[in-house]
């Protein structure tokens, strides 16, 4: 057999003419995202139709909606001021979404303070919690 030995840092080795892709072992490695790529890539780069649409998700899919009102209330424990990156506090709002990690407390405090984050992960957070939990917030219409 020919091929390399050692294989690329993902798991995958080229054993030529028998190349079927990763290794189980590297499948099993990576988890599972619940958002798409297109749809991270496009809030990563600050994109307006990505972060609408990432908007609409958190709107509309059920396991986001109750992380996205868990991280309202985790905002409404924490105080105002920052500390952290707007890229850290992107990448642990997303896995905070996705996979249920937790979030530190630095995290928090840069999506209440920065009013990017505060837009994209926060907004619809609020309008959840002011439709699912506090209905009396809401006027009535005439």
């Amino acid at each position: 057999m020919t091929g390399c030995a050692g294989g690329d840092p993902a798991g995958h080795r080229l054993f030529w003419p028998f190349d079927f892709g990763p290794s189980p072992a590297a499948q099993e490695a990576r988890p599972a995202l619940h958002l798409p790529d297109p749809l991270r890539i496009g809030v990563v780069a600050g994109e307006e139709g990505a972060r609408l649409r990432l908007q609409a998700h958190l709107m509309g899919c059920p396991l986001c909606r109750d992380r996205c009102l868990a991280l309202w209330e985790l905002r409404a424990a924490k105080a105002r001021g920052t500390g952290e990156a707007c890229t850290r506090a992107r990448a642990a709002a997303l896995r905070f979404l996705e996979q249920g990690r937790a979030l530190g407390e630095g995290d928090i405090l840069h999506l209440v303070a920065c009013p990017f984050r505060r837009d994209d992960f926060l907004g619809p957070a609020a309008a959840l919690f002011i439709q699912e939990v506090d209905e009396a917030s809401i006027a009535p219409q005439d």
